[in-house]
């Protein structure tokens, strides 16, 4: 999958209902994300489509994957350069497999801001919350 797009925060069990096949690709969600900062178009599926006021705003971006990715390392890892700076904290919730490939690659561009958290293969609403609500306590 190469498509990110915004869910409607009013409608968070369509998160869950998303299906998706192999090969995925995170480099167009960071670019949506860095889209939304810069007050530029993007995709979505929200009624609200607000620009993201990182300079006066604290920005969390949580990133769950079972951590195969598809895209050029290269690439990504520039995104993720001009990305990073803007966030207050990143969280990176893997689930279901043992590559840490990417986890490596977001720590290397900024290990202070990363927290990364492994939760078997459980992925509900329920355990994600738990996890942030441990995670921001």
């Amino acid at each position: 999958t190469d498509e990110a797009f915004e869910v409607d925060p009013r409608k968070k069990e369509d998160f869950y209902k998303l299906v998706a096949g192999g090969g995925t690709s995170f480099e167009p969600a960071y670019k949506l994300v860095m889209d939304m900062m810069e007050g530029k178009p993007y995709n979505s599926m929200s009624p609200y489509r607000e620009k993201i006021d990182y300079e006066s705003e604290d920005v969390f971006l949580l990133h769950i994957t079972d951590g195969e990715n598809a895209d050029n390392n290269g690439s990504l890892y520039s995104t993720l350069k001009k990305l990073f700076p803007r966030l207050t904290r990143a969280f990176y919730l893997q689930v279901g497999s043992n590559s840490d490939g990417f986890y490596k690659m977001i720590k290397a561009v900024d290990n202070e801001k990363v927290s990364e958290v492994k939760s078997g293969n459980d992925v509900s609403y329920k355990n994600v919350k738990k996890v942030l609500d441990a995670l921001l306590n």
